[in-house]
C-alpha cells in the first residue's frame, strides 16, 4: 500500500477512534440507483479527480459513506494533487456526522499533504489582513463556491457567494490574497453554469447499445451501459494545476481552522499550522478502506486485475 511521506503524528487511530462511535464506511449499505452505479463502474485509478469530483457530489446528496471511501481513494491514488482537499472533503463529511472534533483534525491534517510555510504572507502571498472582516458566514460560502467550482458548477459557485452587486463590489469585501482567486472564479463559473452536453452527469447512456436496451455485448461501453461524457470527459470543471489547487486549499484550511474572531488571530496563535494533526498514511485504517479496491465491479470494491499480480502493491 502506498503511503504519503509525512509522517508527523499526534494522534495515533485507536485515539482518534476514541472520539467518535464509528468510522468506517458503509457504503456497500446505500441503495445505489443505475446513474450512480454506472458513474462508480466509470472510475479509474488513472484519474483520481475524477473520484474526488464525485465524492464532493456524494456529499452534496448526503451519501456520506460513499463520499468518504472516494475521498480516501482519492488522496490515496493522488496525495500530491488530492491529498489535502480529499482531507477538506473528510472534515465536511465528519462535520455533518456530527463529530466536530474529528473535522476539525481532519482539517489540520490537509496541511500534512500541503505544508505552509511558517510566515502566513509567504503562505498566501498576500499580507493577512483580517481585522477588516469577521469570520462570519464568510468561510461556508467561499469554501462552497470553490467545491462546486471545481466541480465545474458554476452556476452553483456564483449562487454560494449570494452576488447580489457587481463582481467588483462582492470581490472588494475580502483579503488581497483571495482577490485575484475570486476574480478567476468569478470569470470562469460566469462562463461555465455547467456542461452543456451532460450537465454535470458526467455520465451519459451509451448511444450504441441505448444504455443496455439492444442485446449483445457492447464494445463501446463493455456493457457497462454508461460512458463518459464526451464533452467534458467525465470532469466538468475547471483544469487546475497542482499549484493552483494548493493555493485553494491554502486559503480553505485558513478559513475552516479558524475558530477566533479574525483569519488572522488564528495564524498568530500557531503560525499558520494547526496544533493538532494526524499522520496522513493512517487515514485508510481510519476509514477501514482499502485503497488499492478503487474499481467498482458488480457492486463491489475490488482491486483492479491488472495490480492483483503487482508485488509492490
Amino acid at each position: 500500500m502506498r503511503r504519503h511521506g509525512n509522517s508527523v503524528s499526534c494522534f495515533t487511530v485507536m485515539a482518534l477512534l476514541t472520539l467518535i462511535p464509528v468510522i468506517g464506511t458503509r457504503a456497500t449499505a446505500q441503495v445505489l440507483d443505475a446513474d450512480w452505479v454506472g458513474r462508480l463502474e466509470a472510475l479509474t485509478p488513472d484519474r483520481p479527480d475524477a473520484y474526488f469530483a464525485l465524492a464532493e457530489e456524494a456529499v452534496d446528496e448526503t451519501r456520506l459513506d460513499l463520499a468518504a471511501r472516494l475521498f480516501v481513494i482519492s488522496a490515496h491514488l493522488s496525495p500530491e494533487a488530492h491529498g489535502a482537499s480529499s482531507c477538506l472533503g473528510l472534515a465536511e463529511v465528519e462535520r455533518r456526522r456530527g463529530h466536530v472534533d474529528l473535522s476539525r483534525l481532519l482539517t489540520g491534517m490537509a496541511r500534512m499533504y500541503s505544508p505552509s510555510p511558517a510566515s502566513p504572507d509567504e503562505q498566501l502571498g498576500a499580507t493577512v489582513q483580517a481585522d477588516r472582516f469577521s469570520l462570519g458566514d464568510v468561510p461556508t460560502r467561499i469554501t462552497a463556491c470553490l467545491g462546486f467550482y471545481r466541480r465545474g458548477e458554476g452556476a452553483r459557485a456564483l449562487n454560494a457567494l449570494e452576488l447580489d452587486a457587481t463582481i467588483e463590489a462582492v470581490i472588494t469585501r475580502y483579503e488581497q490574497s483571495l482577490r485575484s482567486l475570486l476574480a478567476d472564479v468569478i470569470n470562469w463559473c460566469g462562463s461555465n453554469p455547467r456542461c452543456e452536453v451532460c450537465h454535470n452527469e458526467v455520465v451519459q447512456k451509451c448511444p450504441a447499445c441505448h444504455g443496455g436496451a439492444d442485446p449483445g455485448h457492447c464494445t463501446v461501453c463493455d456493457d457497462h451501459d454508461f460512458i463518459l461524457c464526451p464533452s467534458c470527459s467525465g470532469l466538468p470543471g475547471p483544469a487546475l494545476s497542482v499549484e493552483q489547487e494548493r493555493q485553494q486549499i491554502e486559503i480553505e484550511v485558513a478559513l475552516l481552522s479558524g475558530t477566533s474572531a479574525s483569519w488572522s488571530q488564528q495564524f498568530a496563535l500557531d503560525h499558520g499550522r494547526p496544533r493538532a494533526v494526524i499522520d496522513p498514511s493512517q487515514l485508510p485504517h481510519l476509514y477501514d478502506v482499502d485503497p488499492e479496491q478503487c474499481v467498482y465491479v458488480t457492486g463491489e470494491w475490488k482491486v483492479p486485475a491488472t495490480s492483483q499480480s503487482d508485488p509492490d502493491q
